[in-house]
């Protein structure tokens, strides 16, 4: 009956299957692998991917369009006033913690009920854990600066081993002495400048901003040194000695703070007592820990009697050492002064959750031990 598509339908001579019976053709297109496509398939098919394309490019567009449309009404309220536009930008920004990579406001619902490890890590640690965190991060941070001296010294360090291990008959005989002198100068100067710079005073600041007081301190020993090497040139040659202004850093003392008197350096405690006696004779004290509710202020400078006792260790050391010892000294008092802070904050802290407990009737025998010895 394949005549009559020739009467009907036309004839379609690009059809490879044509001449076959219906049955077996209708077989072969079920079975074979291969699929045949006649002209008015691929016709079909391209008609659709006209249509497919033409609707891509009109939601393309479409979106265009829209985006315009937002920003023009981003534009026509940015002009609105200033007032309103300081408003909607601290409603609309979205704050994260700085530990995420996206500052943008970018996963800020992950960020939400995020809390520091330290944070969670210092509520299950008991009142004593809490005082040797404080006390183990001061000796820590003197390891710290040793380490980074050491480093810094490093080829000095070298060249001391090498004379021992390789050294002539001369220089074995003294002990390899110049090296060592060399050596140790490189590591007490170096420690002394990282204690003016406040290397590890804050352990807010990350690992890159240590590196860079690390090498700003090696630089600085090598500029003395290289000024020293010009002086005594100068004077084996007979000419001026040349003057150098000073290299090392001066030690910037933080402004006073105001804190309560319970919380004041036990140090500094007793100078404001004796004070108070000369100030006011006829008045009581009330002891070092002062009134509940008095608030003192606390300087980080150093005093007078301090800077004197100083200043009489200082001479004994050479000229050119004096300046960095006495900047390092000053830098040593603050980081004492804000360990005593920390420490007395604990213990103010703990003062007032065992007078809570005492008030809730929970008050147990070692916060009565506790609050028999003032602490």
């Amino acid at each position: 009956m394949g005549w009559l598509g020739g009467w009907f339908g036309g004839s379609n001579e690009s059809d490879p299957l044509r001449r076959l019976d219906p049955k077996t053709r209708e077989y072969l297109e079920r079975e074979s692998p291969v699929k045949y496509t006649t002209v008015t398939d691929q016709q079909r098919r391209e008609r659709e991917r006209e249509r497919e394309a033409q609707q891509e490019d009109e939601a393309a567009a479409r979106q265009q369009r829209q985006l315009q449309q937002h920003q023009q009404q981003a534009k026509s309220k940015q002009g609105g006033g200033e007032e309103e536009k300081e408003e909607g930008e601290g409603e609309g920004k979205i704050k994260v913690p700085p530990q995420s990579l996206f500052q943008d406001g970018r996963y800020a619902h992950l960020w939400k009920t995020y809390r520091p490890q330290a944070e969670v890590e210092a509520e299950g640690k008991s009142e004593h854990e809490k005082l040797q965190d404080v006390l183990e991060g001061f000796k820590e941070r003197r390891g710290l600066i040793g380490r980074a001296a050491l480093e810094n010294c490093a080829e000095a360090q070298l060249e001391w081993n090498n004379c021992m291990k390789y050294g002539d008959w001369g220089q074995r005989a003294v002990m390899c002495r110049d090296e060592v002198r060399r050596f140790e100068r490189c590591y007490l100067m170096n420690s002394r400048l990282l204690k003016t710079l406040g290397y590890m005073s804050d352990y807010s600041r990350g690992p890159e901003v240590e590196e860079q007081i690390q090498m700003r301190a090696d630089a600085i020993f090598q500029k003395m040194l290289a000024q020293e090497a010009e002086v005594e040139k100068a004077k084996e040659e007979g000419r001026p000695v040349p003057k150098f202004g000073s290299l090392v850093p001066s030690y910037q003392a933080p402004k006073p703070i105001t804190v309560p008197a319970a919380a004041m350096p036990q140090g500094q405690q007793q100078q404001l007592e004796e004070k108070k006696k000369k100030e006011e004779k006829e008045k009581k004290e009330e002891g070092a820990k002062g009134g509940e509710g008095e608030h003192f202020v606390v300087s980080y400078e150093p005093g007078e009697e301090r800077l004197k006792e100083w200043r009489q260790k200082v001479e004994k050391l050479p000229e050119r050492d004096r300046e960095a010892e006495l900047e390092a000294l000053k830098a040593d008092y603050r980081a004492k002064v804000d360990t005593a802070l920390r420490v007395n904050a604990l213990w103010d802290q703990q003062r007032k959750e065992r007078l809570q407990r005492k008030e809730e009737g929970t008050w147990s025998v070692m916060d009565r031990v506790k609050d028999f010895f003032g602490r």
